[in-house]
């Protein structure tokens, strides 16, 4: 098998890896039955900012496993009740840049799953290039949470996807 047909070979079985751990989460999550609070209206699948969902901001320590001793990034990070997620990097941290975008789930209880998506890294003018896709599983309460998960790198330079990566956050509500 040649190099490029085995590159197209990783990728593909790299992003079908990443398509099920998605599908996976996706129907396993119980439905949103909280409506949002507000002008009396919410958008679809709208999830309450009540203690009984993540629902807020949070300040965010992610553990990255992909080399020994591991990696830290602190991020500031954002769930909203129409289940997305936003991330940016912690003000005056100077860990790896791990802003991202992406959606979470309710799950039973207090469990919920969210999917995210960084840029893998900026070239010497600012410009993102490639991508970090990470799926996380894990349980919160008022003031917390914790999960797990595994990450994929794509690097967009023709090379193979690397991962999976394990990741871990824990994560304190600040808003």
């Amino acid at each position: 098998m040649s190099a490029t047909t085995s590159t197209r070979v990783s990728r593909r079985t790299a992003g079908a890896v990443a398509a099920v751990l998605l599908a996976m989460i996706v129907p396993a999550a119980a439905p949103a039955t909280a409506a949002a609070t507000g002008a009396g209206h919410s958008a679809p699948g709208a999830v309450s900012h009540k203690a009984a969902s993540p629902v807020g901001k949070w300040d965010v320590l992610i553990t990255i496993h992909a080399q020994d001793p591991p990696l830290y990034s602190w991020i500031i990070c954002d769930l909203t009740a129409d289940q997305k997620v936003h991330c940016v990097n912690k003000p005056g941290s100077a860990t790896p840049p791990l802003e991202g975008t992406g959606i979470w789930k309710p799950g039973a209880g207090k469990a919920f799953s969210f999917w995210i998506t960084h840029h893998a890294h900026r070239d010497e003018n600012g410009n993102e290039h490639g991508s970090i896709n990470a799926v996380h599983v894990g349980n919160y309460n008022r003031k917390s949470f914790a999960t797990s998960g595994t990450a994929f790198i794509d690097l967009e330079d023709g090379t193979p996807w690397t991962g999976p990566i394990a990741v871990e956050s824990k994560a304190t509500r600040i808003g």
